[in-house]
């Protein structure tokens, strides 16, 4: 059965328990199918009412602890996110609920795609960030009305060596920092963009 859930907070409430994370970052809750009373219900169900628009919202949930896509899920329904938080095992790991992104930057032909940025951070806190980067794809064009389709959605190579497109928009479905640069180029000229107005015009679309 469903577990007890809190009623969200009054309109313009806040759970004390939250801080704020900048705006510009995707919104996210926690949930703990182990220990409920520590969930995020209740702002996530506040926010949820806060921001759909046109009757509708998507989000994407992660299991805290698994890698290569694994149980990955994207659904546009609130009551659909909370159905799949209950059918958890009681000592499930916690599951990371997110903002999806509806609206990414697309590569040609509408294909998805994300950042792979490695860094090392040691015991003295001091960073590194390697230079080069990788732009890894998706095999078939993004379609937001299709959210059951991991091949156009989930870039994680794990997933989309099966996709039988694989490989189509590039070998092993990635590229690396300069070929990205050559895109958001390309797509800045086209709009009549130049010197570092084009560069920041375009990373910020």
């Amino acid at each position: 059965p469903p577990r007890a859930r809190r009623p969200p907070p009054a309109p313009g409430g806040a759970d004390p328990r939250r801080t704020q994370a900048p705006a510009f970052l995707p919104r996210s809750f926690l949930f703990y199918p182990s220990r409920s009373e520590q969930s995020e219900d209740r702002a996530f169900l506040a926010d949820e009412v806060r921001h759909r628009r046109d009757g509708r919202s998507a989000w994407i949930v992660k299991p805290s602890t698994s890698n290569k896509g694994d149980g990955l899920r994207i659904f546009d329904d609130v009551d659909a996110v909370l159905a799949h938080v209950d059918a958890q095992p009681a000592r499930a790991p916690p599951l990371v609920v997110q903002e999806y992104v509806a609206r990414p930057l697309l590569l040609p032909g509408g294909i998805k795609f994300d950042l792979r940025v490695l860094a090392l951070v040691d015991s003295a806190l001091r960073g590194w960030v390697y230079d080069d980067l990788v732009v890894r794809m998706c095999s078939v064009p993004y379609d937001l009305d299709d959210l059951d389709d991991p091949f156009a959605h989930l870039t994680n190579h794990c997933i989309q060596v099966g996709s039988a497109a694989y490989g189509t928009t590039a070998p092993t479905n990635e590229m690396f920092a300069d070929g990205l640069a050559r895109f958001l180029d390309a797509r800045a000229a086209a709009a009549g963009l130049t010197g570092p107005a084009r560069a920041q015009s375009t990373l910020h679309e």
